[in-house]
């Protein structure tokens, strides 16, 4: 009997999926944070907090005060995160068959690794072996890579590294959004 990975999907808070999907909705009114937070009757640092996936876990109020002032039902945010996850570990059976073959390579994900990992494909369909292993590498590799960047943004380098992420991140998204701009012209 092989053994099953520690955490799996549905183990941990959604909040980054929350935060990102109260952020959208807000964008898609106009809204800064500061009028969803009065809207909502809840305070800018709890709405950041929220937004951003920090803090402790939201109270169920507190998503509903935000769900009502977004004229939005309670459980909006959610529908479509259950039903992307179930199509996604459905036609990528092999995750789950390789972490139960290498649980110790899987035991420090997240709910969201688990995400990741299963809406990932490959050339030609569903992930392989090796395929799966490739990319719970380059997970850890990438949370290994963020631990070290928070430390770095503590010390005497954190203006630099500041400055040189925005600096990249830049000449990632403005030209795509640039472009994007051009063809609605």
């Amino acid at each position: 009997m092989s053994a099953q990975p520690s955490v799996s999907p549905g183990d941990e808070s959604p909040q980054p999926l929350l935060g990102q999907k109260i952020r959208e909705q807000r964008a898609h009114r106009g809204w800064d944070q500061s009028r969803l937070a009065r809207e909502a009757g809840i305070s800018r640092t709890t709405l950041s907090q929220l937004e951003n996936g920090k803090g402790p876990e939201p109270r169920p109020s507190t998503v509903g005060k935000v769900s009502q002032a977004l004229g939005l039902p309670p459980a909006w945010w959610d529908d479509d995160r259950n039903a992307a996850s179930a199509f996604d570990r459905a036609t990528n059976p092999e995750v789950q068959a390789v972490a139960g073959r290498y649980p110790e390579i899987f035991a420090n994900l997240t709910s969201t690794d688990w995400e990741e990992l299963h809406s990932v494909f490959g050339t030609g369909g569903a992930l392989t072996e090796e395929g799966v292993l490739t990319q719970v590498a380059r997970l850890q590799e990438k949370r290994e890579l963020i631990r070290q960047l928070e430390v770095v943004l503590e010390t005497h380098l954190g203006e630099a590294a500041t400055a040189m992420i925005r600096g990249l991140y830049e000449r990632v998204v403005l030209p795509a959004e640039s472009s994007a701009k051009v063809e609605e012209l």
